[in-house]
């Protein structure tokens, strides 16, 4: 009989199968990049293939964060790892654990990748770069204290520029924590007022230069308020934080000369400015000394009355004028003054006329007014005696209708009702007016009028047709 297993089982042999096969665990596979897929969990997938196969490849988390660089579409690379098989579908994978460039290195990939990063963020656009000032005074350098080339560059700076103030702010310029120092140098020299901040180091490798590569220290020089210079390395050099800079010299000396203008060619400078400024000087004075004398040989400068003769006359025109003016204001003022004692004589008389006609008009008023008033107080007592009647008799008529309203109501009221012998049945708060309303044993309130009962329901007894029923 034939030995038939699952599909599970046929797998699950295979995949011991080859995970058992010491020869085929860690071993370096060659090939090129295919579909590459990075997944949000972390992990990376791909295919590693060359002429003639292919096989998916499988990166995890773990491993994908140790790489320098990120893997890209067509990359040659050789991969460590071991081959296994995916239970679920029976399909063969290898298991990556590192991926190994071959062609160029890993740290010159990851440093390709990060250049086109920032590039498109716009951090080496030309319209960021600040100009550097002129004539700067204070000067920042941030650098190792024994550095290659320091000396060189603040040796440069004072030949030729000896006025400007030197600070250093030291910095590590090599290894893992270079950046995270030269990022705190950078932040405290922008925040020192400098007039321009050096960033320098000597010649190295691409490791030792690795540190400049770093987009956090990229970022932060973008940044940066005070316009800024590199000179790291030599010529053949180019990091990432020279891209980014404003200026970017081939050595530290460079930039030393870069930033410094020579301190003997300003000098010269400032003197053949100073002597153009005293020639113009010179011929202004002139021009304006021979503009002086020509006015002063003017006619009229020579012969000073025609200068204020014309005015002269018209002044005394003016006075004249004025004097006349004041007699005819005199004139006016006497006239004015006949007028007016006419009119005091004349008010005094038409005063005692007017007195005499205006207290016999007031005595007149006087008396209409009294007989008035006498007529309005007649008036006024007649209609208060009407009003005061009329009050009476509304006062009665109401008094008697309040009445009658007592004694109906009194002959209403449920205590006269009592008195009759009547009583009102309660259970609780509720008035019983039907038999329906209590049951046997119920406890009820008879009210009476002079108290009250409590009683018991011992029996029923129903009305029928006037008939009463037990």
């Amino acid at each position: 009989m034939r030995n038939i297993i699952s599909v599970s089982a046929l797998v699950n042999s295979l995949k011991l199968t080859i995970e058992n096969n010491l020869q085929l665990q860690n071993i370096y596979v060659k090939g090129e990049l295919s579909r590459v897929t990075y997944q949000s969990s972390g992990h990376v997938y791909f295919s590693l293939k060359d002429e003639h196969s292919s096989i998916d490849c499988t990166l995890w988390k773990s491993y994908a964060q140790r790489l320098p660089f990120k893997l890209q579409e067509g990359m040659k690379v050789v991969i460590l790892g071991s081959p296994s098989i995916y239970s679920v579908r029976g399909s063969l994978q290898f298991n990556a654990r590192d991926v190994i460039n071959d062609g160029e290195g890993a740290l010159y990939i990851a440093l390709q990748q990060l250049k086109q990063e920032l590039q498109k963020a716009g951090l080496f656009d030309e319209a960021h770069k600040k100009s550097l000032p002129e004539y700067p005074l204070n000067i920042g350098i941030i650098s190792g204290k024994n550095a290659a080339g320091l000396k060189d560059v603040i040796s440069i700076i004072k030949r030729r520029w000896p006025i400007a103030n030197i600070h250093l702010y030291e910095s590590l310029v090599q290894g893992e924590k270079a950046s995270k120092e030269m990022i705190a140098a950078l932040t405290k020299a922008d925040q020192a007022n400098e007039d321009v901040l050096l960033l320098v180091r000597g010649g190295g490798s691409i490791e030792d230069l690795w540190c400049f590569n770093d987009k956090a220290l990229a970022t932060c020089i973008y940044n940066l308020q005070t316009p800024i210079v590199t000179g790291i390395g030599h010529e053949i050099d180019f990091t990432i934080a020279e891209m980014v800079s404003d200026r970017r010299a081939s050595t530290p000396s460079a930039a030393a000369e870069l930033i410094t203008p020579d301190y003997h060619v300003v000098l010269k400078q400032l003197q053949t400015k100073y002597q153009q400024i005293l020639t113009a000087t010179k011929h202004l004075l002139t021009t304006y000394e021979n503009k002086l004398t020509q006015i002063k040989n003017e006619p009229v400068f020579k012969q000073k009355d025609y200068l204020y003769k014309d005015y002269n006359n018209r002044l005394v025109m003016n006075v004249q004028s004025l004097l006349h003016q004041d007699r005819i204001i005199n004139q006016k003022r006497n006239h004015l003054l006949s007028i007016k004692q006419a009119l005091m004589k004349n008010a005094t008389e038409l005063v005692d006329n007017d007195r005499e006609i205006i207290n016999k008009k007031l005595n007149k008023l006087l008396q209409i007014n009294l007989v008035n008033n006498q007529k309005y107080q007649h008036n006024l007592k007649l209609k208060t005696e009407v009003l005061i009647n009329a009050m009476q008799q509304q006062l009665f008529y109401n008094k008697s209708n309040l009445v009658n309203l007592i004694n109906k109501l009194d002959a209403l009221s449920p205590l006269k009702i009592l008195a009759r012998g009547y009583s009102v049945t309660k259970k609780g708060e509720v008035i019983v007016s039907s038999i329906d309303q209590v049951s046997i044993g119920d406890e009820v309130n008879i009210l009476l009028s002079d108290g009250n009962l409590v009683s018991e329901i011992k029996a029923k007894e129903e009305k029928s047709n006037g008939k009463i029923k037990l």
